[in-house]
Parts: C-alpha cells; structure tokens; sequence
C-alpha cells in the first residue's frame, strides 16, 4: 500500500509491516504496543514527549550520549 501526502488514521492490529519505510511523516501521538521493532532505526527525528517504557526517549539518549563521552576522555587519558 502506499500512501503518499495523505492524511490518514491507521488501526493496525496482529499485521506484518516488516520492510515497512516512513519518510517525512507525522506520527505525533503514535502508540505501539506488542510489537516487534528489532533492527528498527530511527534517525534525524524529533524526540520531544517520546516515551519508550515510560522512559523519554530524550533522556535516554542524553544518557548515551554522555557515556559516550565519558569512555571517550577515559580512553585519551594518559597516567604518568
């Protein structure tokens, strides 16, 4: 199926979307529940509200963000 600058409501229920692509679409107020989203990527979005198990996704990715860091400046550090 493709949709292409619709405005449309889907309610999706026990389906395979697998391959599925989403590009420069609103999905503000999408819930998911049950489903599978292994190897799902989400990039050059926005975060704002996201929730992930009751966790913003804004912070969760700040967290990450500042391990990163963290191992970094701790893999440059010389002890003399």
């Amino acid at each position: 199926m493709k949709l292409h600058e619709r405005k449309e409501r889907l309610e999706v229920g026990k389906s395979d979307l697998s391959g599925s692509v989403f590009d420069d679409v609103n999905l503000s107020g999408l819930r998911w529940s049950h489903a599978n989203l292994a190897g799902a990527a989400i990039g050059d979005s926005r975060y704002e509200g996201m929730t992930i198990d009751g966790i913003p996704a804004t912070a969760m990715i700040a967290a990450y963000k500042a391990a990163q860091a963290y191992k970094a400046a701790q893999a440059g550090r010389t002890d003399g």
